[in-house]
């Protein structure tokens, strides 16, 4: 629960007119900052208590993502919103489940994150290299459903073990769905139908 409020806490922060600040207050120490896809984002790190394994204490990295905010005139948000409304589902790149169905997810979302991943990398994976370090991810909203996109393209690129040894948790606050797994021939009949003839009810639209 600690853990939950705290992320929480630094989800809230970002959305604040002085970010940094605010996260300094929560005792991070800021490593970098940026607007990927006029989505916001800091990167920080906290010290944790030491291991019961060896003893030493160890960094904890944590992202956080910012949603959608109407009132920020520093990006443009037109063009997030036209993003979070681009809802077709397309399938994830080089993903699947144990079955061999594919996986979809959110196009305007996952456009941006990727674009957050490769902004993000040298943070999340170079840097961790001969470190102990972990990481956690989270955001409010679009920023969680982007944590949660974010976990697949790590998972993707470093592999299973990378994952499972290196990023602590991933937290989200009212993010949308972003995921679906199915039948990747029936979904794309539905996208291409969806496409020329638009959407015939609310349950056309993949992810709404």
């Amino acid at each position: 629960m600690k853990a939950t409020s705290k992320m929480a806490s630094l989800a809230a922060t970002i959305y604040s007119a002085t970010p940094v600040e605010d996260m300094l207050a929560e005792r991070q120490s800021i490593v970098a900052t940026g607007i990927t896809g006029n989505v916001k984002w800091a990167i920080s790190d906290s010290p944790v208590r030491a291991s019961e394994k060896d003893g030493r204490p160890r960094l904890v990295r944590t992202v956080t993502i910012r949603g959608y905010d109407a009132s920020d005139e520093s990006v443009n948000r037109t063009e997030l919103f036209y993003k979070v409304c681009h809802a077709r589902a397309v399938p994830l790149e080089g993903a699947s489940d144990a079955d061999g169905q594919t996986i979809f997810v959110h196009q305007g979302l996952y456009e941006i994150a990727k674009e957050l991943y490769a902004d993000m990398k040298h943070y999340l994976v170079d840097w961790l290299y001969g470190t102990d370090t972990k990481v956690i991810i989270g955001g409010h909203s679009i920023g969680g459903a982007l944590s949660n996109l974010l976990l697949f393209l790590i998972t993707l690129d470093q592999g299973v073990d990378f994952t499972n040894e290196r990023i602590q948790q991933v937290y989200t606050f009212g993010a949308p769905p972003i995921a679906v797994v199915k039948d990747s021939v029936a979904a794309e009949k539905r996208n291409k139908a969806t496409k020329e003839n638009g959407p015939k009810n609310d349950n056309d639209t993949e992810f709404d």
